[in-house]
């Protein structure tokens, strides 16, 4: 059984090389065998010598970008796997400043719609940070004067 597909076997691969041959006559030189060598097992051993140093260089390179995304998703998947998500949650995130708080909501959707979303952690954050002061938010596209003028009705100042 195993010597029939061992003969279809050859004589696909022969049809294959005749093939190739056919489609690449211009370039194969004449002397070039139309047959396929003989199968056989490769000699090899490995000689280990005593103080012998390592190549120098790794095998394979990883190119700098992409290690920068293998270490970035290994840290954070060991980071997050150490933390409990309601500690982060619940302890961490709520004493953070602004300035980072306003930072991490782009991290992820998760951190997001929690950060800017949920009315309990706003609450909490507030009690831990007291209150942020005075802020305004104006729209886009505002020059400077009607920026000066919002200003001065919001914070009830005349001229």
């Amino acid at each position: 059984m195993k010597l029939e597909s061992l003969d279809e076997k050859a004589i696909h691969e022969l049809a294959v090389v005749a093939n190739v041959l056919k489609e690449f006559i211009d370039v194969m030189p004449p002397e070039l065998s139309k047959t396929l060598l003989p199968r056989r097992g490769m000699d090899y051993h490995i000689e280990l010598g005593l103080r012998v140093k390592p190549p120098a260089r790794p095998p394979y390179r990883i190119p700098p970008s992409e290690l920068r995304i293998n270490i970035i998703v290994r840290n954070k998947a060991t980071f997050m796997a150490r933390i409990p998500e309601d500690i982060f949650y619940l302890e961490i995130l709520p004493k953070l400043p602004y300035d980072s708080l306003f930072r991490f909501k782009f991290v992820c959707k998760n951190w997001l719609h929690f950060i800017t979303q949920d009315p309990s952690f706003a609450r909490q954050h507030l009690s831990y940070n007291g209150s942020p002061g005075f802020m305004q938010a104006l729209p886009f596209g505002m020059d400077d004067e009607e920026r000066w003028r919002m200003g001065q009705q919001v914070c009830g100042i005349q001229k």
